[in-house]
């Protein structure tokens, strides 16, 4: 019966200290990459505009099943794709925001388009935007995102590069 309660005592100070160690780690993780990109902005947008086009540069895109599918403006703006509902949120000139939610946890994935003055090339800055809740595995996991997301949005940017004119 002592180690029992001594066991109890040792996980109850262990979830306290981890409690408190999370509180330090922020509820919101963003990850980001960017490429320098030789091409006009109109063509860049396209790509990332329109979902059907992902199949073309999006890491495990080639292979889903667009549902449910919403058009405005002759434009896709909303699907399902295999359990993971995509909404298009913001789009202009310069700024394309997509709400991907599984699990109803929403996930930001923007794509940006930055550029500068005297300069041939355009910059497309690719970030997710991650939100937590209090509790501390979720905050723990969040700091092996950059890690994990990283090498992935990476290697979608370079498909991009790679297929855009």
């Amino acid at each position: 019966m002592r180690f029992v309660k001594f066991f109890i005592i040792c996980f109850g100070v262990f979830f306290l200290i981890l409690l408190g160690f999370s509180w330090f780690i922020p509820s919101e993780v963003h990850v980001s990459r960017a490429i320098n990109l030789a091409a006009y902005q109109s063509t860049v947008l396209n790509n990332i505009n329109d979902f059907a086009q992902w199949k073309n540069w999006y890491d495990g895109f080639d292979h889903v099943v667009l549902t449910n599918e919403k058009m405005e403006k002759n434009k896709l703006v909303s699907c399902a794709a295999n359990g993971v509902l995509l909404n298009q949120i913001v789009s202009n000139d310069s700024l394309v925001t997509v709400t991907m939610t599984k699990n109803k946890r929403p996930i930001e994935n923007s794509f940006k388009l930055i550029r500068y003055a005297n300069v041939d090339s355009i910059t497309l800055q690719n970030y997710m935007v991650f939100k937590f809740k209090w509790y501390p595995w979720e905050k723990l996991s969040s700091l092996f995102f950059d890690k994990n997301y990283g090498p992935i949005m990476e290697k979608n940017l370079v498909k991009l590069k790679e297929i855009t004119p």
